[in-house]
């Protein structure tokens, strides 16, 4: 049974890991580039520990059938998010503040949190195997990012990256953990071998929420109350995407095919707020970095109250 109480407590706590950055920065005690030192340490040592760790087990063919299927449903997942961020944001060329910000909340509605926020929680929820769907997702998500992604935030095709997307360390990780998973080399292994990736992994929510920790007191509340588009974007990422995820879940149990432990790590994956990639390509492609922050730092902390409500729906599957 899914727990909402374990959903509320773990994405609370998830919440709490960006305090202690925030107040380390408050106060003066870290210097510039901090952050992008900490960026650093997730994207290139423990994300790839957390994928590794992940695949770190003996073969199984309804895991493969799974991860499959976590594909399938992650393209089908974008199509949808892509639409509604057309829908819901249109760029306004003619006036170049508000392009870039309607850019940001395309690129905010279409990418979210997943690897980060959804593997410690779905642990909590549904055990360890879960992190490999989790792990699955976050590669499709990297290698959408660096190509597709670049072309939402600019609208120019040259800065798609095909050598970054499937160069970046997440799908080298990838990579190296199906080799681990398809064949008995961990069997060979040390022990300590497993007990590294381990704790590999679990810096991976601190350290990304403390991330996102340094960029909270970078929210303007004043422009938050004004700004009624922030509300919408919220909304639309936060609630009517998550619904709209369970009615693709629940056709797919319909037309025949159904498996309630994948549709629920999906479901959270897909749940997830702002992803904090937002304000890296917001500085990449001259964007509103501020405005990047408040989305990712303000859908954070809301997300502790509509996780664990839109997951009520899961209930009806």
């Amino acid at each position: 049974m899914f727990d909402i109480a374990i959903l509320f407590s773990r994405v609370f706590l998830l919440a709490l890991l960006m305090l202690p950055t925030a107040l380390l920065k408050r106060f003066g005690l870290v210097r510039d580039g901090f952050g992008v030192s900490l960026s650093n340490l997730v994207l290139y040592v423990a994300t790839p520990g957390m994928i590794i760790f992940a695949l770190y087990r003996d073969y199984d063919s309804e895991i493969m059938l799974r991860s499959l299927a976590v594909v399938v449903f992650f393209i089908l997942f974008h199509a949808m998010y892509y639409g509604v961020a057309l829908l819901a944001f249109r760029k306004r060329k003619d006036e170049p503040e508000l392009l870039k910000r309607d850019r940001l909340l395309q690129f905010g509605t279409i990418f979210t949190n997943a690897g980060y926020m959804a593997i410690p929680i779905l642990t909590a929820l549904l055990g360890p195997e879960s992190t490999i769907y989790a792990s699955v997702y976050v590669v499709c998500f990297n290698i959408l990012v660096w190509t597709f992604g670049a072309y939402v935030f600019t609208g120019e095709k040259k800065f798609m990256s095909v050598k970054k997307a499937f160069l970046n360390p997440a799908s080298v990780a990838l990579v190296v953990g199906l080799v681990v998973f398809c064949t008995p080399v961990n069997r060979h292994l040390p022990a300590v071998a497993g007990d590294f990736l381990s704790i590999l992994n679990s810096l991976v929510a601190p350290l990304s929420m403390g991330v996102i920790g340094l960029h909270l007191l970078e929210i303007d509340w004043k422009r938050i109350w004004r700004d009624l588009i922030l509300y919408r974007y919220v909304f639309v990422r936060m609630l009517l995407i998550p619904t709209l995820v369970f009615g693709i879940l629940k056709l797919s149990t319909l037309i025949g095919y159904r498996d309630d432990y994948l549709f629920r790590a999906l479901f959270v994956c897909a749940s997830t707020p702002c992803a904090t990639v937002t304000v890296m390509y917001a500085e990449k492609f001259d964007g509103d970095a501020p405005y990047a922050s408040t989305m990712v730092c303000l859908s954070t902390l809301l997300s502790i109250g509509t996780m664990p409500l839109v997951a009520l729906l899961l209930y009806l599957l």
